[in-house]
Order: C-alpha cells, then structure tokens, then sequence
C-alpha cells in the first residue's frame, strides 16, 4: 500500500508578507495613472473640492526605495508607532499577571452573591485580587 503525503499550504514568514505587499505598491505605481484631487480651506481645515480630479505626471517608485520605505515610514509616524507599542506592552504584561482571569472570575462572583445564588468556587491565585474572592457554601 502507497501512502501520499498531502502538502499543506504554510503562511510565509511575517517579513517575507511586508516585502511581497511593498514591492506590490512598487509595482503598482507604474501601472495605476496617478492624480490628485483640489483642496480647499473650510473652516480652517483642508476638504477635498467635488469634481476636481485631475491627473498628473507620474513619479513610480524605484525598486531601490523598497528597502528604505519601510524605515522612512517608521520614522515619519514614530509617534503612533511608539504609542502602540507601548500599548501592546502594557496589554502584555497586563495577560501575563493573569489580571483580566481573576477580574472576570471575580464579576462573576459578586453577580452570584448579587442575584443570591450563593456556591463554592475554587479562587485563582495569580494576581494579587484572587485573594480578595469570597468562598461560601449554601448553607452560610
């Protein structure tokens, strides 16, 4: 009896992902027509005027400035950037202290002891408010 192995189908690595989807945009700034639309001062901000689109020379991207996309965007929105790692960070931390378990473990509870259903739970310890649980029993 022959055996066929099945080739599975495997997602490329995330760097190989940001090369291909960037040397795509390069490619298609010289087949997509460029043009831009007017703008105009409303209220003292920008708007787009209606019906103004008009096309202009095009300036495609050269496969040498594929390498240097990504640090100049990084560097032109290093606010944002910044900003959200420090919130991934934050999160991180947050879901390996266990926190987020024991404060739903513990909002629970106290709808248990709300509604008076009153039943012995086993209290997660990770944390420092798993301690700050209630036990009882139904006759207490």
């Amino acid at each position: 009896m022959v055996f066929k192995m099945k080739k599975t189908l495997k997602m490329p690595h995330t760097y190989a992902l940001l090369l291909i989807l960037v040397a795509f945009a390069c490619v298609m700034t010289y087949i997509i027509p460029a043009g831009i639309y007017d703008r105009e001062n409303v209220d003292g901000r920008k708007q787009v005027v209606n019906d103004s689109y008009h096309h202009v020379a095009q300036q495609p991207v050269s496969p040498i400035e594929i390498f240097r996309a990504v640090p100049t965007g990084l560097v032109e929105a290093g606010e944002i950037v910044f900003y959200i790692f420090l919130v991934g960070g934050a999160f991180g931390i947050i879901h390996r202290t266990g926190a987020i378990k024991v404060s739903v473990f513990l909002g629970d509870e106290c709808e248990n002891l709300r509604n008076g259903s009153r039943r012995v739970r086993n209290v997660p310890q990770s944390g420092s408010a798993g301690r700050y649980a209630w036990e009882t029993e139904a006759g207490e």
